[in-house]
This record gives structure tokens, sequence and C-alpha cells, in this order.
């Protein structure tokens, strides 16, 4: 049995949106002024005003008059206000809560002519609130603009933000505020600390302000937080007693993602901190569902990547942050129960990089110790995909650029027990290598029969690793020419299974002082700990049905 998570008011919306005539307001057509504008200054406008992230504003008459059947459109087809998230799924924080009254006025507005009512009613202002909790405890701020030139791409900028404190604060929320002009260029915001001082370098080597990259190894989010910041986002606290630490020394990292304009746009941001009075009594953890070895075949427009991981403790699930490329098409979320339920926490459907955003649950969602978490995710890799960055597609693999791609879905999360939060992390520590040692997967991750490919456990023998290289390019060449079907067979390969040796030229051992092959079925080891927890997290009806490990007695 599969449950998703929903408020019955959902159910309610949509039934009534088909079967509303529209005739009932022949005698009492909607107005602007007492009708339309209200409703448009609290779903619409924050976005669609003057330098606003949307591409005609809302905020005077004479537009919302000029856009009125599209309005009525979008409202109707569920497109606006926007909103990823499938139906029955949450409910979540910042869920847009248009009601159906507030869809019947605007369709019925629309179709009577758009009329505007009392001409001397005040209406919308078009100048939101500043700081919507409240003037921040510190603010700070880009010290120059940054210029947004026209052009077609997306761009990845970060600013190092440095923030003077004598102690250690403890921050209960955050808010981003984009100077006016800049608003309509930015499309993301992420707030990362780096406690290393390398921001600053980086940024010092740049001739204007900032620095490129989209992933970055000397800034992070904060532990088991995640400060993910939309335009037209109303802005949360952190429930009480989860705020966490910024220590003196620490820069804030802002990254942008910014949406060029046809004319040049100068974008300067700032951040507000919001204090806690105490320090956090409870700690979450990110837990990240991902995968790194994958290929995406050229004119695949439904290739299926997975990642599944078992809760060694039971945790109540606070936020969800899925993230993929311009390839992205679906991605779903689900809780295996140990008692087999199937709980639905996230799914959207129609993915789009520009509308990607963290999803807080409006209440915890409870998982038990045993519960599998998967997530499932669609790529569409053909030139059907009006957003593929290739053309014609190309062979498309992990990676931090926009022509590559990235799977993963980061979890906040809440250990239920006292004591649970250290084993949680531990177990962690496993999955995250197991991630980072697989090099390749083939096949459909749900065909019944699994063949595993393992090499270089003994660091010297590199004939062995030329003959599994072979050996992999022929089973490459039976997916491609069909001999091998994907349906049926899928494949793991672990083409160095002891890089550490390598590296340090071991001739049998691992860092640990081991050799591999005496730890199967011991798995005390980080490398064949990490196998067998993949193997461990796959789908009961997966089946390995061999497993070779390539090794040789001479270089």
């Amino acid at each position: 049995m599969k449950l998703n998570r929903f408020d019955h008011h959902s159910v309610l919306v949509l039934f009534t949106i088909l079967v509303s005539p529209l005739d009932v307001y022949a005698q009492n057509v909607p107005t602007y002024s007492e009708h339309i504008a209200p409703i448009l200054s609290t779903h619409c406008v924050n976005c669609h005003r003057p330098n606003g992230i949307a591409p005609f504003g809302l905020d005077t008459f004479s537009a919302a008059q000029a856009n009125a059947v599209r309005i009525a459109e979008a409202v109707t087809s569920a497109s606006m206000p926007p909103w990823k998230p499938a139906p029955f799924y949450g409910p979540f924080e910042g869920e847009p809560e248009i009601t159906v009254a507030e869809t019947d006025n605007l369709v019925a507005w629309a179709t009577n002519g758009a009329p505007r009512g009392d001409t001397t009613a005040t209406l919308i202002d078009p100048t939101p609130s500043s700081w919507p909790l409240g003037e921040p405890d510190l603010i700070v701020s880009m010290e120059e603009a940054y210029p947004v030139n026209p052009g077609d791409s997306l761009e990845h900028r970060n600013f190092v933000l440095p923030v003077d404190l004598t102690e250690r604060q403890w921050v209960r929320a955050v808010d981003i505020l984009p100077n006016r002009a800049g608003n309509a260029a930015i499309r993301r915001g992420r707030i990362m600390l780096d406690g290393s001082g390398t921001g600053r370098t980086v940024e010092a080597e740049e001739t204007r302000p900032g620095y490129p990259g989209l992933i970055i190894d000397h800034a992070a989010f904060p532990q088991g937080h995640i400060l993910v910041w939309s335009p037209g986002q109303t802005p949360t606290a952190e429930q009480p007693g989860l705020a966490w630490s910024l220590e003196p020394g620490t820069d804030l990292i802002l990254q942008l993602t910014l949406q060029p304009r046809p004319e040049t746009v100068p974008v300067q941001a700032s951040i507000g901190l919001y204090f806690a009075d105490e320090a956090p009594v409870l700690r979450p953890v990110g837990l990240g569902l991902n995968s790194k070895a994958f290929e995406i075949p050229a004119g695949n427009s439904d290739f299926v990547i997975q990642d599944r991981y078992r809760l060694p403790v039971g945790v109540d699930v606070l936020e969800l942050f899925p993230y993929m490329h311009y390839l992205g098409k679906t991605v779903e979320v689900t809780a295996s129960l140990p008692d087999g339920t199937e709980v639905g926490l996230l799914q959207i459907e129609d993915w789009d990089f520009n509308w990607q955003d963290s999803y807080r649950y409006a209440a915890p969602v409870h998982l038990p110790a045993g519960t599998s978490i998967e997530a499932r995710f669609t790529f569409d890799n053909s030139s059907a995909n009006p957003r593929n960055p290739s053309s014609p597609p190309v062979v498309v693999r992990h990676g931090e650029t926009m022509m590559d791609e990235m799977a993963e879905v980061l979890m906040q999360v809440l250990p239920v027990l006292p004591g649970d939060t250290e084993a949680l992390l531990g177990n962690l520590v496993l999955k995250e290598a197991r991630n980072d040692i697989i090099g390749l997967r083939m096949g459909d991750p749900s065909a019944p029969h699994l063949i595993v490919l393992l090499g270089r456990a003994h660091p010297p023998e590199v004939s062995g690793a030329v003959a599994m290289e072979t050996f992999l390019e022929e089973i490459v060449a039976g997916y491609e020419a069909g001999t091998i079907d994907p349906a049926k067979y899928q494949v793991l390969a672990v083409p160095l299974l002891n890089p550490d040796g390598v590296m340090r030229g071991h001739w049998r051992a691992n860092l640990g002082g081991l050799d591999l092959n005496r730890d199967w079925g011991v798995f005390s080891q980080p490398e064949t700990a990490a196998v067998g927890a993949w193997l461990d997290g796959l789908d009961p009806a997966v089946r390995p049905v061999v497993m070779i490990d390539f090794h040789s007695t001479r270089t």
C-alpha cells in the first residue's frame, strides 16, 4: 500500500474547479479594484513587478488587464503560482494557497472583459517588504555590484561576505535581499559557510566581484541545514531548538544562479541573519540520496537513476532539496516502512532547473528505523528535450558543469532518540564512501540480474585492470548492439577498489594495512563495506548472478 501525504482541502479545490460554472458571476462580475488586485498582490506581484524575476509585471491595472486571459489560463492549468511538487504530497510550507473562489474570480474577470471597478481605490504596492521576518540582527552585503551581461547561459557566481563577529552566534533564520535591479537576474541563491578563507583567496584572483563555480570544495551548508533561497519565496525560521552555529572568522559564501537579461544588470545582494537567544538542543543531519556512477546514452529519453538508503535509526524528515540539471525529467522520493507501507515523500513530474527549490514539510514526517528511502530520477537526453544543452545529444556523465548531469536529493532529518545522531552520521559516512567508490553502472537499475565487476584490489595488478577494461568494452558493445538486454541485466563496475593503495604504491594492502581480498564477509574496511552496503541496499527483486574480481600474477 502506498500513501501520499496530503491535505484534504486539495481534493476540494480540484473538484470545485471542475464543476463550478462561470455564469454564476453573470449578475456580479468581479472587478479589478475589489476582487483581482488583492489576489495579485498576495500571490503574484512579488515576482511580477518592475525589476522582478517574471517576464512581465502585474502591479498595475493596465498590466493586469492586458494579461487577464493569460492569468486565467495559468491558474486553471495550475502552472501559476509556480509549484513543482505533485498534488497530494506534503503539505509543505510556502505551498501556494490560491483558493477556489480566487481562481473563479480571475477566470470570470477575464471572461467578462476585465473591468476596473472603483478608480479611486488604493490598489497594489509594487514595493514588497524588504525583510518579511522583520529587521535582521545582522546584515552583511556584497561590497560592489556584479554586472550580469546579456547572453544565453545561466551563470553560477560565488561572493564572499565576511561576517564581523567577536563571539559565536546561533542562527535561527536567514534571508537574501537583492538590489531592485538585480532581482530580475537572480534565479536562485545558496548560503554556505567557509571557515578556511579559501573563498577570499580565490575571489582576490578575479578582476570582477565573486568567482565562478557551481560545486566548490571549500564551503558547505551548515551541518544538517539547507540554506536555499528563491525569488518570491517567503523565508521561514528553523523550528525551535534547531539553530546553527556561526563562528567568528567564518565567511558566508553567497552563491547566486544568474539569468542574463537583454541588457546588463547590476546585481548586489545582502544576507540578513536572525539570531537565537540560546544554543540549539536538537541536531539535524543532512542525508543525501545520489549517484555519481552513471552514463546517459545520447538519444535516451527515459534514463533512470536510483539510490536507496535503509535508516539505521528512526528520524523525522523536515525538508528535501532535489537537484538535477537540464536533462532532468522527473524525481520521486518514497519511503518503504518496515511493515510494508509505502509513503510518498516528494514527486516532481516536470522538472525544470530554473524552478528548483527546497521543500520544508508543514509537519515533520516520521520514519521508523529500518525504513528504506528511495530516490528515483529520470532524464531525457533526446533531441525532443528543448532544454538539452547539446545538439545533437551526446553521452552525458556526472559532473558539475551544465553540460554534465547530477542526480541528488538532500534531506534534512532529525534523529528521534538521544544518541542516534552519532549512529546515523557514522552510517552515512559509509554510504558516501559507497557512492564515491562505485565507478560505473549500466543497464536498468530495476533489472533483476546483477553482474558485479571488481578491479585493483591489489594495487600493482595492472594487467588485470587492462583485462577488466576490455571486458567492460565488450559489455558496452553488447548493450549498444542489443545482444545484452538492459531490462534483464545490470552491471556494477568498481575498477579501482583500492584507490589509497594505488596512490601510495602498496603491494597488497589498503590504507588500513589490510588485504581487501581477506575482508569480504567481514567488511571491516571502508572499501569492502561500501560495496557490501550498496548490495544490501538493492531492491529485493534484484539478485547478483555473477561477481568477477580481476587479478593478475604479473605486471
